[in-house]
């Protein structure tokens, strides 16, 4: 083996030098002590999801109302006007989740997403009665809790 010491040149270490200035500014943006990995959020892009117990529903219209358990966000949820966490609505648009009786879905747990009103939303939701901007879709319901004897 050789006892070589490998390593930059004045001008390999200049280069080096002027590189790592410039990628530091390219990464810092209005608040100069951060970079922007730093200010990024996680969660796929900021996507508002919520974690809830059915209060009750209503199968004709694919709606319930529901308890929010957790939140990926900060803040008032879109449509608790009752409470920070009770939602007077939350909608089933795929048809397969709210359709049960009232009875056996209170007081299980569910999944839903705030997503943007489409036309498909707003014939089965909302009708005439004029359709909001955002709604909370349902993307899962828990199977009922059985206990054994």
């Amino acid at each position: 083996m050789s006892d070589e010491i490998i390593g930059f040149n004045r001008d390999g270490a200049e280069q080096y030098k002027k590189i790592a200035r410039e990628v530091t500014r390219r990464m810092q943006n209005e608040t100069p002590h951060r970079a922007r990995w730093q200010q990024q959020k996680g969660g796929g892009g900021g996507a508002k999801w919520i974690r809830f117990i059915i209060v009750s529903s209503d199968p004709t219209t694919s709606s319930a109302i529901v308890n929010i358990r957790q939140r990926s966000f900060t803040g008032v949820a879109d449509g608790s006007s009752l409470s920070d966490t009770v939602i007077d609505s939350v909608y089933d648009t795929a048809g397969c989740y709210l359709n049960e009786i009232n009875v056996d879905l209170t007081g299980r747990s569910g999944f839903a997403m705030l997503m943007l009103v489409d036309n498909e939303a707003e014939e089965l939701h909302f009708g005439v009665d004029g359709a909001p901007q955002w709604y909370w879709m349902v993307t899962g319901i828990c199977c009922p809790s059985l206990s054994c004897s």
